[in-house]
């Protein structure tokens, strides 16, 4: 009786082994199962919307690194929205009224995806976020400002925002907690605004504006077994600090110089064509 009831429990703990196994492979299967929506970008470049004068729009939905430059009332602009190797939005914006003319110019784009924790527990696992965002504007009517925000079912779980007219740069690592194997939504965003009301022929009267977000997520170290969790992003989305790097002053300075001196140059060559004969 007693070799009988031996086996019994072995064939018992054998059975609670397998029926654990399937139901962790159960449960992989389905987190893999989960599918992630796909990245979505927009991004827009408004100038020389002041009334009386005309104005010019161009917008799109898809990633890249973009050069915006207009010839007469002068606008320039870069705007870098991309996933790789992390998500970014940077815009720059700069505005120099060759014509005397109030001028203003917007450049603003946005990215929103998912991510996801995956592991051995469906418990919340916290999340530490390095936050980076950055905001500068030259002057009066020359503002920037740049945010970001997770959600998970429907519920935010943190965000940040930061406005300025003034050099302005956060960085910080909140943390939140999050359920695995659901995914949870991320939203990331800058606008640059360029102002000038130009009443003076001075080659030096001009606005600029940057702004700058960048977020990126990891496994709490302190998390049990955190090396047994990973995050997982929308197609197309990294998570890598390798691509991380805001401009450093003497590299705005030098961007602002050249682009008011070739304002200047337009202005000088207006100027002699409007010479008599």
């Amino acid at each position: 009786m007693a070799v009988r009831n031996l086996a019994g429990a072995r064939a018992l703990a054998l059975f609670l082994v397998a029926a654990g196994a399937f139901a962790a492979s159960a449960s992989t299967a389905a987190a893999s199962a989960v599918v992630l929506t796909d990245a979505q970008y927009s991004w827009s470049f408004t100038h020389n919307t002041v009334p009386p004068f005309g104005g010019g729009s161009q917008s799109g939905d898809t990633a890249g690194q973009y050069s915006f430059i207009t010839i007469g009332t002068f606008f320039a602009g870069t705007l870098t929205i991309v996933g790789q190797p992390e998500p970014l939005v940077k815009a720059f914006a700069f505005v120099n009224s060759v014509d005397d003319a109030p001028i203003q110019s917007d450049i603003q784009g946005s990215i929103a995806y998912e991510g996801m924790v995956s592991g051995p527990s469906a418990g919340p696992v916290t999340l530490d976020i390095t936050d980076i965002l950055k905001a500068r504007g030259s002057g009066a009517g020359n503002t920037a400002s740049a945010s970001w925000s997770v959600s998970q079912s429907g519920v935010q779980l943190a965000g940040d925002q930061i406005s300025a007219r003034a050099s302005r740069v956060v960085e910080d690592i909140p943390e939140i907690q999050v359920e695995t194997d659901v995914p949870f939504q991320v939203s990331i965003a800058a606008d640059a605004h360029a102002y000038s009301t130009a009443t003076t022929r001075n080659c030096c009267k001009f606005g600029s504006s940057m702004a700058y977000a960048d977020p990126l997520f990891a496994i709490d170290p302190s998390t049990v077994n955190a090396q047994d969790y990973s995050l997982s992003f929308s197609a197309g989305i990294g998570n890598s600090p390798a691509g991380r790097g805001v401009p450093e002053p003497g590299t705005w300075a030098l961007m602002l110089i050249g682009l008011g001196a070739l304002g200047a140059s337009l202005r000088a060559s207006r100027a002699r064509a409007a010479l008599p004969a």
